[in-house]
C-alpha cells in the first residue's frame, strides 16, 4: 500500500506558461528589495518576452555603444578617458571646470541622439528641460535639474576623438573623427518647489545645435535602442 500517494504532476509546458506568466514585479513584491531595483528588474524581464513588452525606440550613436563612457565618476584630475573595442577606439578629454562625461551623462547622449533622428534635424528644439527627465522617469525637482545641467556642461565642453583602423593584403585604411557633441546649447528651467516645475509660465524655446560632425555620425550610424531597458538598467548616478 503506498502511505504517500503522489501529487498530480504538471506538464513540462504547463510548468514554463505558468512561470511566464508570473512578473519579476510579483516575485520580489514581498522581499526586502526597493521598488526601484523591481522596476530596472521587470524591464529587463520584458525586454526577453517581446510579445509582452512594448518597445520604445531610442536611438545612440556609435561611438558611444561600441565603447562607452566612464561608468562611474573619474577623479577629479582626470580629464583623459580611452576605451577600445576591436577596431574601434574612443578618446574623451574633459574640461578642468566640469570634468569626464560618466554615469547616467548616457541619457543625454542617447537623448540628444534621439532627438535628432526623430526630428530629422542637426538643430532640435524642446518646450523645457522637464521634457528630458519625463522621458527617462527622473523626479522633476531642483535636484535633478541641477544634475542635468551638469552632465550638460561635461558634454558642452568635452572633446570626443573616435577612430578606426582597418586593412587587408594590400591596404591600410585609417579613419579619424574628432568632434564637439554639442555647438549650442540654450536651456531654461524653473527655480523653486517640485511642483513649481509643473507649471510652463515661459514661452522661451530650448535647442540643442549639435556639431556638424556629431550630426554627421548619427545620420549614418544610428543604433537604436530600447528606451525602457535603457530607462531600467541601472547607473551610477550623474542625473
Amino acid at each position: 500500500m503506498n502511505l504517500f500517494p503522489s501529487s498530480p504532476t504538471t506538464p513540462p509546458q504547463e510548468k514554463r506558461d505558468s512561470s511566464a506568466a508570473v512578473s519579476v514585479r510579483e516575485v520580489l513584491s514581498g522581499m526586502a528589495i526597493t521598488k526601484r531595483k523591481i522596476r530596472k528588474l521587470d524591464a529587463i524581464a520584458h525586454a526577453n518576452h517581446p510579445e509582452g513588452h512594448k518597445k520604445q525606440r531610442a536611438y545612440s550613436a556609435r561611438p558611444f555603444v561600441l565603447c562607452g563612457i566612464p561608468v562611474r565618476r573619474p577623479h577629479k584630475h582626470s580629464l583623459e578617458y580611452s576605451r577600445q573595442n576591436g577596431r574601434f577606439r574612443l578618446r574623451v578629454i574633459g574640461h578642468p571646470d566640469y570634468g569626464l562625461p560618466f554615469g547616467q551623462d548616457r541619457l543625454l547622449l542617447i537623448w540628444i541622439a534621439s532627438m535628432a533622428t526623430w526630428q530629422k534635424s542637426r538643430a532640435i528644439r524642446f518646450r523645457s528641460a522637464a521634457t528630458i527627465l519625463e522621458t527617462f522617469g527622473l523626479p522633476k525637482d531642483g535636484r535633478y535639474y541641477k544634475r542635468l545641467i551638469a552632465g550638460f556642461e561635461r558634454i558642452f565642453y568635452a572633446t570626443f576623438f573616435f577612430t578606426s583602423d582597418e586593412q587587408n593584403a594590400e591596404t591600410i585604411m585609417i579613419t579619424r573623427t574628432s568632434f564637439r557633441f554639442v555647438s549650442t546649447l540654450k536651456l531654461w528651467y524653473i527655480r523653486g518647489t517640485p511642483s513649481d516645475h509643473e507649471r510652463d509660465p515661459s514661452p522661451i524655446e530650448n535647442s540643442i545645435l549639435l556639431s556638424e560632425e556629431f550630426w554627421n555620425e548619427i545620420q549614418g550610424h544610428p543604433i537604436p535602442v530600447d528606451l525602457n531597458v535603457v530607462c531600467a538598467l541601472p547607473t551610477p548616478p550623474a542625473i
